[in-house]
């Protein structure tokens, strides 16, 4: 039973019984997806929330919603979780300390507008300081060599200072729209991580944009994001979060 190295893609919710296994697992699911366990999958899409009824080993996972683990192992180990909403789990990593990241309140759409973000902004940023570069080089020659100067290094020279404006316009373009990603983020980060059992060392958390890694074991807490101080707090758990 289950799916071993196959692309399943629904259109609304998916029940597995049984298991995902396999690097080749290409999985899509525009509702929720509930399954027995996961072990070195490949990419597993969610537009809703995932449940899990045993384990998760070594996924890579993007998921809008929540991700729950309470039932059997309740165990999430190695791999990376990017969710739109929170974790619930029963354990998070293993004493092995093996490198598990999650990262809360960043849905799919935040991710990929993040990304073109970053693309965009490393090809932007060296071109604009080579252009300045290039200005300033051709100026001084210019300022040097007077009627001398070349036809050709004038034209290079009148060619990037009509780019320069156009590059100033898209550098200033994308602060606009990191700042409003920025803003988006923050607003996603009372999102958290609730682990019943325990949370191991290695664990790697980030919330908003803050980023932590664990090094000590903790039982039963909850992980979340202080906006007083911009850090990422690991508490206990209470009574009521329990249960």
């Amino acid at each position: 039973q289950g799916v071993n190295g196959a692309q399943v893609h629904a259109g609304g919710n998916l029940k597995i019984r049984g298991g995902l296994i396999g690097e080749e697992c290409d999985v899509r699911a525009w509702g929720d997806l509930d399954v027995d366990f996961c072990e070195n999958t490949g990419p597993i899409g969610v537009k809703g929330s995932v449940t899990i009824h045993d384990f998760v080993v070594q996924a890579d996972m993007h998921i809008e919603k929540d991700l729950i683990a309470l039932d059997g192992k309740g165990a999430v180990i190695g791999g990376k979780y990017i969710l739109g909403g929170s974790m619930h789990v029963r354990e998070l990593g293993s004493d092995a300390e093996v490198l598990t990241e999650v990262v809360t309140g960043l849905n799919p759409q935040l991710q990929s507008r993040k990304g073109k973000i970053e693309a965009a902004r490393d090809l932007v940023g060296p071109k604009l300081n080579e252009t300045l570069k290039d200005i300033s080089g051709l100026s001084a020659m210019k300022k040097k060599e007077g009627k001398d100067f070349p036809a050709d290094k004038a034209e290079l020279l009148k060619k990037l200072n009509t780019m320069m404006p156009k590059l100033m316009d898209k550098s200033n373009e994308l602060t606009v729209m990191e700042e409003k990603l920025e803003e988006e983020i923050l607003k996603s980060s009372t999102e958290s991580i609730y682990v019943h059992n325990v949370v191991y060392p290695g664990v790697s958390v980030t919330i908003g944009k803050a980023i932590r890694v664990l090094n000590s074991e903790e039982k039963g807490v909850v992980i979340e994001f202080q906006k007083s101080n911009q850090k990422i707090h690991v508490r206990s758990m209470t009574s009521e979060e329990r249960a």
